[in-house]
């Protein structure tokens, strides 16, 4: 497993490192703070080998629940719902660029636009 600094947590090391050292305010808008968290959340899941993404799909593993509170609630979500998307461009992960943006859901899957 990648060997991490600060708190050792993907989660925890972003938060801190986006908002202000003394006053936490925050240093990015409130809607690519929240992506950057939940994308820390399953990169933490991920670190830990609970869940993979397989055809681009995330998927739970089935591997004994995390420790902490909020992880596991993120497993469990993944755990009940089958997300698919794909992404055309860098743009689409960046936000950089025009509004030409397409993501589909596969048949059956939950896609949560962004």
């Amino acid at each position: 497993m990648a060997g991490l600094s600060g708190t050792g947590r993907v989660g925890d090391d972003l938060y801190l490192a986006a908002h202000h050292e003394l006053t936490g305010k925050p240093h990015l808008q409130p809607r690519a703070l929240g992506i950057g968290l939940a994308g820390g959340l399953l990169a933490e899941l991920m670190l830990a080998g609970a869940i993979r993404l397989a055809r681009g799909q995330v998927l739970a593993d089935g591997s004994p629940p995390p420790g902490d509170d909020l992880a596991r609630s993120v497993l469990s979500l993944v755990a009940s719902e089958v997300f698919s998307a794909r992404l055309t461009r860098k743009s689409d992960i960046t936000g950089a660029g025009g509004s030409t943006r397409r993501s589909a859901a596969e048949p059956g899957s939950r896609h949560v636009p962004g």
